[in-house]
């Protein structure tokens, strides 16, 4: 159980640097993104899915940013 705590705040961490929070929003919709990972995984999957999140989360990050940058200059 330790373990898997462990492992789960790593790849929070690994994932809030990842996006560095550029807009607030990046942060909340990751924490949800990845809670809801939590509830659907086993600790066997946290490893691969931390890799699916943090690569779904770039291309999420990159589509928000343009469209928050979009609405920012409208």
């Amino acid at each position: 159980q330790i373990t898997a705590l462990f492992n789960e705040i790593q790849c929070y961490f690994r994932l809030s640097l990842f996006i560095k929070c550029s807009y607030y929003e990046d942060c909340i919709f990751s924490a949800v993104l990845l809670l809801y990972w939590k509830i659907v995984s086993t600790t066997a999957t946290d490893f691969i899915v931390c890799n699916i999140l943090q690569w779904n989360l770039t291309v999420t990050h990159n589509v928000l940013s343009t469209i928050l940058s979009l609405s920012h200059h409208a």
